[in-house]
């Protein structure tokens, strides 16, 4: 009981980020489990002990203590207790960047839990081989891992697990620059989220959604050749603050300036902004808070200056609306 109440201690100093605490509460239940010569309860213990050394950063005495508890489980074949030690000594070599001996780590622990058909263990153990991947920028491995672990995720109806993976999926395309699919994935990401009510998560898939379809806008700017305004989009409706990106280019380039002619009307043209050098601009232009303009349809006009004062002219409509 002495032993057991150590342990419980133990795990509420580690809780409250008491590590020397929760150390000395491990260690002295761990003499208890010696001395009474229960196995399974001191190994339990010294994986305790392994990860306060994985918290305070202390990996060789983590590894150690691993080792330790590793050595009594398979002692005890007692199948699944090796594998959440397996599983803490491959977080260890995940936070030390050692991702070959983390991933050599986890395939131990995968066999196991697959042995056990333990389908949650197994779908989680790919998730964390998927995360470390990832880290690593092998993004064909880190896709295919998650992808595993979302078929199992889906057959056990862990919705939770299954919205972490999509998010994790879509990230991997993200990086990958591969935005369609990314948005995809988001977007089954958030209904999962939105069903499980978890608003934290729903915000955070909107945000990246966002910046996933202005990251493929960057993109295909980057490819664009013609002259104009490419955000806001011709016709669009748009409030508040707002990027105005585009291309001013040409081989006698001068300058380029931008102006907001009010109700489409020339002569009630509002100045906005002029480029502050002899450089064409591939990208953002200037910034507008729209809440300084009357709401209604309106026209930006980008004019691009070349030799002497000779210009070309873009129009874009977009409609305030605050």
């Amino acid at each position: 009981l002495e032993a057991k109440i150590l342990d419980r201690m133990g795990s509420g100093y580690s809780t409250q980020r008491q590590y020397e605490e929760a150390m000395r509460s491990y260690e002295q239940a761990l003499v208890i489990w010696q001395e009474l010569d229960n196995s399974v309860q001191q190994a339990n213990t010294q994986a305790n002990i392994g990860a306060i050394y994985l918290l305070t950063e202390q990996y060789a005495e983590a590894q150690s203590a691993f080792e330790g508890a590793l050595t009594l489980a398979e002692q005890l074949d007692d199948q699944p207790l090796a594998a959440k030690v397996l599983d803490r000594m491959a977080q260890g070599y995940s936070t030390q960047l050692q991702y070959d001996q983390a991933l050599q780590t986890y395939a131990r622990t995968l066999t196991i839990w697959q042995a056990q058909a333990d389908k949650r263990q197994v779908a989680t153990t790919l998730f964390k081989m998927g995360a470390i991947y990832r880290e690593a920028e092998q993004y064909d491995e880190s896709l295919q891992k998650f992808q595993e672990a979302l078929g199992l995720a889906q057959e056990i109806a862990d919705r939770d697990l299954e919205a972490r993976l999509w998010d994790r999926i879509a990230g991997a395309y993200r990086a990958d620059g591969a935005f369609d699919k990314a948005l995809t994935a988001y977007s089954s990401a958030l209904g999962l989220w939105q069903d499980l009510g978890d608003a934290d998560n729903v915000a955070r898939t909107q945000t990246n959604v966002s910046r996933t379809i202005q990251a493929r806008f960057d993109r295909s700017l980057e490819t664009r050749t013609e002259n104009g305004v490419a955000l806001p989009l011709d016709g669009e409706v748009v409030s508040g603050v707002i990027s105005i990106k585009g291309i001013a280019n040409h081989p006698q380039f001068q300058k380029w300036q931008l102006d907001l002619l009010l109700f489409g009307n020339e002569t009630q043209a509002t100045f906005i902004g002029v480029s502050e050098r002899a450089k064409p601009q591939v990208g953002t232009f200037i910034t507008l808070d729209t809440t300084r303009y009357p709401n209604g349809t309106h026209k930006l006009r980008l004019r691009v200056v070349r030799d002497g004062a000779n210009y070309d002219e873009y129009f874009t409509t977009i409609t305030i609306q605050n």
